[in-house]
């Protein structure tokens, strides 16, 4: 069923739903099976540079209410190890189905390790 809504995710696998025009949640919120990606530390900026951008970032925007820098949150998204779902959300306009890209439960690796090395969708 197609509805008027606001349909947000967090990187957690968290899915919610608001009624755009009154801001009332019409959903309850759902959780997708998801495990944070596993961690890809080849490729990461050395510490000094994370350090450097926890800096600047928590003196323009502040930190997290989880004590966290953004821009630490936002390494642990691009290298793994931090989020379930980044930036893959959509719509389908014409029937409403949600399509979300996101990491598949820990188990479905065959390794239970509190990580994914596995996609879903």
């Amino acid at each position: 069923m197609q509805t008027d809504s606001l349909v947000g995710l967090t990187i957690e696998g968290s899915i919610f739903s608001l009624d755009r025009k009154t801001g009332v949640v019409n959903s309850p919120m759902f959780s997708l099976p998801c495990s944070p990606a596993k961690p890809n530390p080849e490729g990461k900026p050395p510490q000094w540079a994370i350090n450097l951008g926890n800096s600047q970032t928590d003196k323009a925007f502040g930190k997290l209410k989880n004590g966290k820098s953004i821009f630490e949150v936002i390494m642990n998204i691009i290298f793994g190890g931090g989020a379930c779902v980044s930036n893959y959300f959509a719509i389908d306009p014409n029937n409403g189905r949600i399509y979300i890209a996101a990491t598949a439960a820990d188990e479905h690796d065959g390794t239970i390790d509190g990580f994914s090395e596995d996609g879903a969708l």
